[in-house]
């Protein structure tokens, strides 16, 4: 209930998580096939440096405001 509460339950946010949801299962399909395939330290490397670039951009995008 609180994200009723908050405003997001709207019609944008619904409709992207709609196109989303299918995308889902593969992601969670695809990380261990990744993981096995590239080994467990360049694993965590990719994904912290995915982290990154995107903690980044969500820095960028608040200072922009």
């Amino acid at each position: 209930m609180p994200y009723g509460w908050l405003g997001q339950f709207s019609a944008e946010n619904l409709g992207t998580s709609l196109v989303s949801a299918p995308i889902a299962p593969l992601a969670i399909w695809l990380g261990p096939q990744v993981h096995g395939h590239i080994g467990g330290v360049w694993f965590y490397k990719l994904c912290y440096g995915i982290l990154i670039v995107v903690g980044v951009k969500l820095i960028g995008d608040s200072l922009a405001l």
